[in-house]
């Protein structure tokens, strides 16, 4: 038997909210700016300017018109904030988002809440963002 009911839509936090949460939080003004075409993806970016250019990624994507760019720098944001378990590269990405605070893995989460389609991507970071442990890096886990 086939179910005909479909899942209800996911309810999306407000952009704006979501906008200003990220600001704060990396201390970043909202000025969205296109960002270059040739930049190093955000996955390959050193640990010491990761949180930059995550944020710059993260408004981007949020304020960015439906289009080619958008879906790649969308790419990048979700596979730079997936931590690969079991990879040779974890150890890179536990460098760059072990630096995160509490408020950033809040706003973080707000942003997988609002663009990510991937439940997984999203759950992760919500288990994170409410554990305010020194250790909350391994509550980044698939449910």
């Amino acid at each position: 038997m086939v179910c005909e009911t479909p899942w209800p839509p996911r309810e999306l936090p407000d952009l704006d909210q979501v906008i200003a949460q990220l600001s704060a939080a990396f201390s970043i003004p909202r000025t969205p700016e296109a960002l270059d075409p040739d930049r190093t993806p955000l996955s390959c970016v050193e640990p010491e300017h990761f949180l930059e250019r995550l944020a710059q990624e993260a408004i981007y994507v949020l304020e960015a018109d439906p289009g080619p760019e958008r879906r790649e720098a969308l790419r990048g944001l979700e596979s730079a904030l997936r931590p690969k378990w079991g990879s040779d590269r974890q150890p890179q990405i536990r460098a760059r988002l072990a630096t995160l605070n509490l408020e950033q893995r809040r706003a973080v989460s707000a942003l997988c809440d609002r663009c990510i389609d991937r439940s997984s991507l999203r759950q992760m970071w919500r288990a994170a963002s409410e554990h305010e442990g020194e250790h909350w890096f391994e509550h980044l886990v698939a449910l």
